[in-house]
């Protein structure tokens, strides 16, 4: 018999919360463990186009209803699962049927512009985040998202990391035989189907909160179809060590008898509700307590400020590796030390490698699409982890070295550039007598020196040079000609700014601290000092 369960143990903040989620996602990425999301409506609740909760959608329903005169049972109101299988299934001849036209009209109802919410638009922070996680753990992160709204499809089609075909829509699997690979091969599942007319997804309350060897009314037997495929997705995909449970309030009975059958013998399990702790439906779930206080940890704060704190601790040992340095011996992650500033330094490395990895190959694309250059400069959106090498160094540990040798000249990381940096700046200094801005690129050799040149000169179009500021661009390259390269760059910059060109330095990234070492940047270039 199971009783009434109250969660007792000490919850967790963002800080510990953050730890406890890099360390999951990292054994994900690199040591082969399987970790499943389980997402409900808090994760899209917050960014600038955020999606409704339970309540706003059963408003905007309820509000729909009322102006069209129609009567709302007291004992349906404020429920939008109950309201949902009461209106959109009508009785016709005494039998309840769905009525398309009724689902139709419940779409328009709780998607009209004149609400605050959406059901698609700009992603957040989390939807970006989880999907590259995904991404980087090659079917080790899965995502089983309970929400009915297009935020993943739409961050997948603008990942850079690609493939843009992530998201499976759960009501499409109706008709797929149970041999299909994508059962097998799902990463990215919405479960419940997805919020569009003509095509029906899960709402009822009968489907939610009843186990799947519970019979449901026939009238709901095509809703029952969409979860028995997304409980075949959850069957046939990996066992998982790790089930991570984002912003989940309603009941998720259906889904906990097979669920617990895919766990490893010792799993653990984390509930991310800033509002309330693991809830007795998950606990009382079975008689075993599959779900309970050992091996599970209420992370009271959002998904949000943990995945900052994840990629804030990640991004100052990546830091710290590339300059071979202690964290505490680094000043520039000394600025960045307060809570408020881990999502600024984490948005400028976001860029800052974007631009490192990009911005060369991107000059011969910006031929084609004048304003490519102006979408990397701005972007601060999540970016791919950088790649462990041999010898305890990352693949572009250069531009991490070399960030922190210009921020010791006092020359500091830069989240954007203002309008008098051109665009593709990575670090500055402001200063009204010797202002300074620093490009750091990787050297691509299948892009032609002429191409480079042409493409680095373009970064300062729009920019006026003024005669004390000082322009050093960074090329991080091996086993290369760089005097070839520095001269097609000279002659580029100054064929298009002649009276300017004195003031626009390149040099390489293994070369930078003997360059630093020969400049006071207290002072403005040579040739702008007055005698």
């Amino acid at each position: 018999m199971l009783t009434e369960y109250q969660w007792i143990k000490d919850s967790i903040g963002k800080e510990d919360g953050g730890n406890l989620l890099l360390e999951w996602l990292d054994n994900a990425r690199n040591h082969d463990e399987s970790v499943l999301f389980i997402c409900g409506a808090g994760l899209s609740m917050t960014g600038a186009t955020p999606a409704p909760s339970g309540w706003h959608v059963g408003e905007a329903y309820e509000n729909y209803l009322r102006t069209k005169g129609i009567d709302i049972p007291s004992e349906k109101s404020g429920d939008i699962s109950k309201l949902y299988e009461y209106f959109c299934y009508p009785e016709v001849k005494g039998i309840k049927v769905f009525s398309n036209e009724k689902h139709n009209e419940f779409i328009d109802a709780i998607t009209s512009r004149n609400h605050l919410f959406r059901f698609s638009g700009r992603p957040n922070f989390q939807h970006h985040s989880l999907l590259n996680e995904v991404l980087e753990a090659k079917g080790n992160i899965r995502i089983y998202s309970l929400n009915l709204d297009e935020f993943f499809d739409v961050a997948s089609i603008f990942s850079e990391n690609g493939p843009h075909n992530l998201v499976v829509n759960g009501a499409n699997l109706k008709e797929e035989p149970i041999s299909n690979r994508i059962f097998r091969d799902w990463k990215i599942l919405a479960a419940h189907g997805k919020n569009i007319k003509n095509e029906q997804s899960v709402w009822s309350e009968n489907i939610l909160v009843n186990s799947m060897d519970d019979e449901v009314p026939k009238h709901l037997l095509a809703e029952k179809q969409i979860i028995t495929k997304a409980i075949e997705c959850i069957k046939q995909g990996p066992y998982f060590e790790k089930v991570i449970f984002v912003g989940v309030a309603a009941p998720l009975t259906y889904l906990i008898n097979d669920l617990k059958e895919k766990l490893t013998e010792n799993f653990q399990w984390a509930w991310f509700n800033p509002f309330k702790p693991p809830q007795e439906w998950l606990i009382n779930s079975d008689l075993e307590k599959t779900f309970n206080e050992t091996n599970g940890v209420w992370v009271e704060t959002g998904l949000t400020e943990c995945l900052w704190n994840a990629h804030s601790t990640f991004y100052q040992r990546w830091l710290s590796t590339s300059c071979n340095e202690n964290i505490t011996d680094i000043p520039l992650l000394q600025k960045y030390s307060n809570e408020s500033h881990k999502k600024t330094l984490v948005e400028s490395i976001y860029r800052a490698r974007r631009i490192y990895d990009k911005g060369l190959q991107s000059f011969v694309e910006n031929k084609k699409n004048p304003e490519f250059l102006s979408e990397i400069s701005d972007s601060r959106d999540v970016y791919s982890y950088p790649q462990m090498l041999t010898g305890n160094r990352y693949e572009d540990s250069n531009l991490g070295e070399s960030l922190h040798k210009l921020f010791l000249s006092r020359i500091e990381l830069s989240r954007s550039p203002s309008e008098n940096f051109p665009e593709l700046t990575v670090a500055n200094k402001i200063s009204d007598s010797a202002p300074i801005s620093a490009h750091i690129f990787k050297f691509n050799s299948l892009v032609p020196e002429n191409e480079v040149a042409i493409g680095i000169a373009r970064t300062f179009d729009g920019v006026f040079i003024n005669s004390n500021h000082r322009h050093i661009i960074i090329i991080d390259v091996q086993l290369y000609n760089i005097e070839n390269l520095i001269r097609a760059v000279e002659t580029e910059v100054t064929r298009r700014f002649p009276s300017d060109y004195k003031y626009i330095d390149v040099t390489t990234a293994d070369q930078l601290d003997m360059y630093l070492d020969s400049h006071d940047f207290s002072l403005p270039p040579e040739r702008a000092r007055r005698p």
